[in-house]
């Protein structure tokens, strides 16, 4: 995969203790469903609730249904769409819940970790496989309680624990990483 010639500039060899592979977890399902959980509300309220009002107002006018009727008829599909979505809300949190189980179970699961900044890209090592992400895959490098978190396409996060680096070596990889990563915020 990748060239073992390369020069690399950083390389750490760890495992994460429960605590790192809680809070890359936490990490990791926050980013992956932030868009999503602020959305959902909004979107029922504009779309839902116009949408049902329309169907009331259009069988009203076909004939189908009359006025009086018309209030009952509107209290009942507003509350079978809101029990609808709630339903929908409950079943994505359970989700939610699962994906981070077995992510934490994934982070937990490799007992060493390789992880090695090279002039292609990031280098990501268990014992179980090898990933190399380029640096035009990068989208962010940050610190999340006690990791940094190096961001690629698609919501994988490389993590790498702080207390396994030296003085000064953490804004030193941050830096590095934005700027090989052509992120903002790297000073060049």
């Amino acid at each position: 995969m990748a060239d073992q010639q390369q020069e690399r500039t950083f390389s750490f060899a760890f495992a994460l203790t429960g605590a790192e592979a809680l809070a890359c977890v936490r990490a990791v399902t926050a980013r992956q469903t932030s868009a999503l959980s602020r959305a959902p509300l909004f979107l029922a309220l504009a779309l839902g609730i116009p949408a049902i009002g329309l169907l009331i107002w259009l069988l009203i006018g076909l004939g189908v249904l009359v006025r009086l009727e018309a209030r009952s008829v509107l209290i009942a599909a507003v509350l079978a769409y809101f029990t609808g979505f709630a339903a929908a809300q409950l079943q994505a949190r359970r989700a939610r819940r699962l994906i981070a189980r077995e992510l934490f179970r994934h982070y937990v699961s490799a007992e060493q970790r390789k992880v090695e900044i090279v002039d292609d890209g990031v280098i990501s090592q268990t014992s179980e496989a090898q990933t190399l992400y380029r640096w035009t895959a990068i989208e962010a490098a940050d610190v999340a309680g006690p990791l940094i978190l190096i961001w690629s396409r698609g919501g994988a996060a490389t993590p790498i624990p702080l207390r396994i680096l030296k003085e000064g070596e953490r804004d030193r990889l941050i830096e590095t990483l934005k700027a090989r990563a052509g992120l903002e915020g790297a000073q060049h």
